[in-house]
């Protein structure tokens, strides 16, 4: 997956090259325009939870976004497909996402190549968890064995930073909280998760290969 991202990524620069020499600046009020973003995703697992103790510590995962949308000046909007596994070292516990969502950014101009984003986004991730170890390691009331997947409403918002070496190209970091609806999560004794959605801080960094309105 990773190398996939790498071998896109060097394909919308080497497009964004063409016009290099363009003006150099970040979107303005009178941009229109479609874009297409390819994006790297860093988490650390938040919850589900199944007690409030429950250990997470080195619950880790990485993923890559495809996205594509429109251009209104500083606003944007576009839809998103994110694929993201999350795993802990030498377990069997996992927790793999599949989420289609829209997202809205505003762009706040700091400079002609700098800008700072805000974005929010609602959808639906379909959920893939495997617990095979007991996650409450400082006193598990039932050894909990769960496989199962769903489908639920989620939502995500989003702070970032980006950099226009030229019009048409743009690169990006940012923050990003995720965060679905409750799952319906129960141990082996039926009792059920204290944390019952998966929350992921997410870091994010990407590419946006945008085309001007003629």
């Amino acid at each position: 997956m990773v190398d996939l991202a790498v071998l896109l990524m060097l394909f919308i620069m080497e497009t964004g090259d063409e016009n290099a020499s363009a003006e150099k600046t970040s979107p303005t009020r009178g941009d229109r325009g479609a874009h297409f973003t390819l994006a790297l995703t860093g988490s650390e697992l938040d919850a589900p939870r199944q007690t409030p103790t429950t250990d997470l510590e080195l619950f880790s995962g990485l993923g890559l976004g495809l996205a594509g949308g429109y251009r209104f000046g500083r606003f944007r909007v576009e839809g998103e497909l994110h694929v993201h596994r999350s795993e802990r070292p030498f377990t069997g516990d996992s927790v793999g996402l599949r989420t289609l969502m829209v997202n809205g950014y505003v762009d706040f101009r700091l400079s002609k190549q700098f800008d700072v984003f805000l974005g929010a986004g609602v959808g639906n991730a379909n959920v893939d968890i495997e617990f095979d170890t007991c996650l409450d390691l400082l006193g598990c009331p039932a050894f909990t064995i769960i496989d199962t997947s769903t489908s639920v409403s989620a939502f995500q918002y989003t702070i970032g930073l980006g950099y226009s070496p030229s019009s048409n190209v743009q690169y990006f970091i940012s923050y990003r909280q995720f965060q679905t609806a409750d799952l319906g999560l129960r141990d082996s004794l039926s009792a059920p998760f204290s944390d019952d959605q998966v929350k992921m801080p997410m870091a994010v960094i990407g590419i946006t290969r945008r085309f001007q309105k003629k």
